[in-house]
C-alpha cells in the first residue's frame, strides 16, 4: 500500500501508511489515509469515495474532514444496539428530524442487500480495507481493533461532513458477532463492548419492554415480507396463526438476550431507552437521552408507518395467546 502522493498531499507516511508531518487537509500524526493506485488517495478500489482522514485514537482525538478547504470537528460516536423489531428504524428517523445525529440504516445486516454498496456498510469498508492490507484477513484482536478503529473512524467523519455532531450506529444484537475477530466466548461479552468500553464510545441500548410484542412484530413481518415503509398501500392485513408454545419459546429466548446484553453493556458509558416511549417527549427515556446525546431533541416525530396492524385484525387465534401479549420484562436492575 503506497501513500497519497503530490498534488495530493504533503503529507510524510511511515510503512503503515501512517501520517508522520502534516496530512492530508492537514490530517494530524497519527491518521491513516487509505489509498488506491488505480484511484488516488481516499477512493475504494471500486472507485467510491471514502474521503477521509482518520485518527485511530479515543473519542477526542482530533479529526479533519470533506473537500478540499473544509474542516470538521469529530463527532462523537454512540453504538445503538437493540434487537430486531425494537424500534430503530423510528427512533433513527425522529433523531434524523431533530438533526441530532448522523444516524444511517442497519451497518452489518448482510441480507440487506439495497445497502451493500452504502458508504457505511462494515462489509463494504471491510473488503476495501482488506484488499488494501491483506494481513489483516488474519482474524486476530490487534487485526480486529485496528479494523474496527478504522471503520468507526470513517463512521465518524462522515457525520462530521454532513455536519453533524454525533453518529449513531445501528447494530442489532444478532449483528455484534460481525465486529469480532477469531474467537469468542459466546457467553461473555462480545469484543464490540470491549472496544466500546476502551474507547469510551457510549451505548445507546433500546429495549422493547413488552417482549411480545418484539416477537409477534418479528413473525409478522417475515409473514408478510414487509420490515418497513413509508408507503400506506403496502400495508396489509394478512391474518396469520400464532402457537402458544412457540411464542412462549420466543419471549423466553427474547428476554434472557436483553438480560445479557443489559449485563454486558454495564461496564460501558450506556443509556437504556424503551421503546414505549419513543412517541412521549416527556418520558424518562428521552429525558435521559438528551443528556446522554447532548441535544433537546425537541421535535418527537416520525414518518415512519407502524407495519403491524392492531393484534385481533392479524392473529387468528388471538385468544389463546392474549395473556401473553402483557408479558413485559422486569425492571432493569440497579
Amino acid at each position: 500500500m503506497s501513500g497519497p502522493i503530490a498534488p495530493w498531499s504533503d503529507a510524510s507516511f511511515d510503512g503503515a501508511n501512517r501520517c508522520t508531518g502534516k496530512g492530508y487537509h492537514g490530517a494530524p500524526p497519527g491518521a491513516i489515509w487509505f489509498t488506491d493506485v488505480a484511484n488516488g488517495p481516499g477512493m475504494g478500489g471500486d472507485g467510491r469515495r471514502f474521503g477521509l482522514a482518520m485518527t485511530l485514537q479515543r473519542q477526542d482525538a482530533q479529526c479533519d474532514v470533506g473537500p478540499a478547504g473544509s474542516a470538521h470537528p469529530p463527532a462523537r460516536l454512540f453504538l445503538l444496539l437493540a434487537a430486531e423489531r425494537s424500534g430503530t428504524h423510528l427512533f433513527r428517523s425522529i433523531l434524523t428530524a431533530n438533526r441530532a445525529a448522523f444516524a444511517p440504516g442497519e451497518v452489518a445486516n448482510a441480507a440487506a442487500s439495497g445497502d451493500a454498496e452504502s458508504d457505511t456498510n462494515f462489509f463494504a469498508f471491510c473488503r476495501e480495507r482488506l484488499l488494501d492490507e491483506p494481513r489483516l484477513f488474519v482474524p486476530s484482536q490487534p487485526h480486529t481493533r485496528q479494523l474496527l478503529d478504522a471503520y468507526f473512524g470513517h463512521f465518524r467523519a462522515r457525520a462530521a461532513s454532513l455536519g453533524r455532531s454525533a453518529a449513531v450506529c445501528d447494530i442489532k444484537y444478532g449483528h455484534v458477532i460481525n465486529f469480532s475477530g477469531g474467537w469468542w466466548d459466546m457467553i461473555s461479552a462480545p469484543y464490540l463492548l470491549e472496544w466500546a468500553r476502551q474507547s469510551d464510545v457510549g451505548i445507546i441500548h433500546l429495549v422493547r419492554r413488552n417482549v411480545a410484542q418484539t416477537c409477534i412484530s418479528n413473525l409478522y413481518a417475515q409473514h408478510t415480507g414487509v420490515w418497513r415503509t413509508r408507503n400506506p398501500t403496502e400495508l396489509a392485513v394478512m391474518p396469520m396463526q400464532v402457537a402458544r408454545r412457540r411464542l412462549e419459546a420466543d419471549i423466553g429466548r427474547m428476554t434472557r438476550v436483553i438480560d445479557l446484553f443489559r449485563g454486558w453493556v454495564k461496564p460501558c458509558r450506556h443509556c437504556e431507552i424503551h421503546y414505549e416511549d419513543l412517541l412521549d417527549g416527556l418520558s424518562p427515556s428521552w429525558r435521559a437521552l438528551r443528556g446522554f446525546l447532548g441535544h433537546p431533541l425537541d421535535r418527537i416525530a416520525s414518518d415512519f408507518l407502524k407495519t403491524t396492524p392492531a393484534y385481533e385484525e392479524i392473529i387468528e387465534n388471538h385468544g389463546e395467546i392474549a395473556d401473553l401479549l402483557e408479558v413485559e420484562l422486569p425492571a432493569q436492575a440497579s
